[in-house]
């Protein structure tokens, strides 16, 4: 399903279905701090927000106001450069080429809605710390 969003749907299409994506996992995650207490998900609500936003798209905060609040995000930098650098050599995805050349903007966009909102996050330059720095970082981070 993912896919075929990805290659037919409209800007607008594109977001409701991540948003209504956000919302599930949303319910997942609720379910999941009920019996463990601790969740990392990769790309959330605010991912969602911020690129349909440069996609375009009409968005709004209350959009996603009966989500699970995380306690922290993280935001991974990447010079723009050398983004593309890695986009490029690894093939990139319907996704990518979605927002192609609006790396930087989406960069942008996000540190400034992430504060704009209040959003307690930690920003890791993933150009200067191998992954597993960069995760380490976040578990301590995190607090695990």
């Amino acid at each position: 399903m993912r896919g075929e969003v990805g290659k037919n749907a409209s800007a607008g299409e594109h977001y409701r279905f991540y948003r209504n994506s956000v919302h599930a996992a949303s319910r997942e995650i609720e379910a999941l701090l009920r019996s463990n207490g601790k969740v990392v998900c990769d790309r959330y609500w605010l991912t969602t927000y911020t690129y349909h936003k440069i996609m375009g798209v009409k968005v709004q905060k209350k959009d996603f106001q009966s989500i699970v609040v995380p306690t922290l995000t993280v935001i991974l930098a990447l010079n723009h450069e050398v983004q593309i650098e890695r986009m490029l050599r690894r093939g990139m995805s319907v996704e990518d080429r979605r927002v192609f050349g609006k790396q930087q903007e989406i960069a942008n966009t996000l540190l400034r809605d992430a504060v704009r909102f209040n959003i307690p996050f930690i920003l890791i330059d993933t150009q200067r710390f191998s992954p597993e720095a960069c995760a380490e970082l976040v578990v301590k981070a995190m607090k695990f």
